[in-house]
């Protein structure tokens, strides 16, 4: 059990739900009309499912982060409502660190996540320009990784 009182057994859950039915993301948010505010990174840790109960479980045991359902304007009648458990910022940084030893597929994502956040300034003020610069890096590195297609060479499977 770690300092929290979250099992192992539950970070690694969570390490394979975010590895298979997840993301990790950096996303940059521009001003809204009536914001003042200068554009800004964002680090994401996300869990979509079709069933509500995993990403309530996710809720419930890592002591927040936000659920609502996805809108998609291509559903068809018959699709169930795709729901998303997402954690932002210091949260997503605490899950990425305790998911870390557990992650397949998105280890070097999450690697890249926790570089970012070592990139932030003091909470409410911008960032410098150098900052900015390097976590606009990092975000182009954590695009090409999280872009379709096919990205790796093909592996031949051992039968």
């Amino acid at each position: 059990m770690s300092k929290t009182g979250i099992k192992k057994i539950d970070w690694a859950r969570l390490a394979a739900y975010i590895d298979g039915e997840g993301s990790i993301s950096i996303d940059v948010q521009a001003p809204s009309e009536g914001n003042n505010f200068s554009p800004r990174h964002i680090l994401e840790v996300r869990v979509y499912n079709c069933d509500p109960r995993l990403l309530i479980w996710c809720k419930e045991t890592f002591s927040g982060g936000n659920l609502k359902p996805v809108r998609n304007k291509n559903a068809k009648p018959h699709w169930n409502q795709e729901h998303v458990w997402y954690a932002t910022a210091t949260k997503a940084e605490w899950v990425l660190k305790n998911c870390l030893p557990y992650f397949i597929i998105k280890k070097e994502r999450a690697e890249l996540g926790l570089a970012f956040r070592l990139l932030k300034g003091t909470n409410g003020k911008r960032v410098t320009p150098e900052i900015f610069a390097k976590r606009e890096l990092i975000h182009q590195q954590m695009k090409v990784l999280n872009r379709r297609g096919k990205q790796l060479p093909e592996t031949e499977l051992v039968q």
